[in-house]
């Protein structure tokens, strides 16, 4: 048996981290398929099990439904329109989201919310650093925060230029959330992350493909109402990563299977 998952060429680093996440879970992994050009699975026989997570969308992905005999898992998808779950799959489809679960549910498809793989990250035994990062906010938003947190906020993007070592970056990103004394950001997989390693991080919630942070917001803190000078999680980190037992219960199944 092969173990499969995906990759990227995106700008977003923040596909990675999920597809990390999801690789911590695994024994091994054996083959990385492009995200957005699946048709190399055409070749893959039913020894390769393969799971998908990630943001799909209609038009933006070659050969989708992957193609070939592979076996597939899709846990932690999140879909932007109905024509694009996978209404054929042989297993019931994992949902990010409560809004991609409703598509299944207009489709008459099979699913469950499984939330996202980020959600299972551990924080790794590394000091506190007292570093404050502002991950993606606009400056606009820096001149809401307290004085002292704007001031000494170290500014951190997701997104990524090409040719870059993208698994070297998401493990650098991971590693500098775990550090930090508090994370702002707009970025949904800066927010999960650091909420499941119980790092202090304010979400600010972006004006667009707001069905994405359903279910999520409320792991984190808002500028108004963060304990700025006591920082603590939102949310227990233990009680944010019992949300990914189920993920992490069906990957294991499926590559016992």
């Amino acid at each position: 048996m092969k173990i499969a998952i995906l990759k990227y060429r995106t700008h977003n680093i923040g596909d990675d981290i999920q597809s990390l996440a999801l690789e911590r879970l695994l024994p091994r992994v054996d083959l990385r398929l492009d995200r957005d050009d699946r048709s190399p699975a055409r070749e893959w026989d039913d020894d390769v099990r393969l799971i998908i997570n990630g943001w799909v969308a209609p038009g933006m992905h070659r050969a989708w439904p992957p193609p070939g005999r592979a076996r597939c898992l899709y846990v932690g998808l999140h879909a932007t329109e109905p024509e694009i779950v996978p209404a054929g799959a042989a297993l019931p489809i994992g949902c990010r989201d409560p809004w991609t679960l409703g598509l299944c549910e207009r489709l008459g498809v099979e699913g469950w919310i499984s939330w996202c793989a980020t959600l299972s990250l551990v924080r790794p035994d590394v000091p506190f650093d007292g570093s404050i990062l502002l991950v993606d906010v606009p400056e606009k938003d820096i001149e809401r925060l307290p004085p002292e947190i704007a001031a000494y906020g170290d500014r951190v993007t997701h997104i990524v230029p090409p040719g870059i070592d993208r698994q070297a970056e998401a493990r650098r990103l991971l590693d500098r959330y775990a550090r930090a004394q508090w994370v702002v950001t707009t970025r949904l997989h800066a927010l999960l992350p650091c909420a499941a390693m119980g790092t202090p991080v304010v979400f600010i919630r972006p004006p667009w493909s707001e069905h994405r942070y359903v279910g999520y917001t409320h792991l984190a803190w808002r500028i108004a109402n963060a304990p700025w000078f006591a920082p603590r999680p939102r949310v227990c980190p233990e009680v944010v990563r019992s949300m990914a037992v189920p993920l992490r219960h069906a990957v294991g199944q499926f590559i016992e299977d």
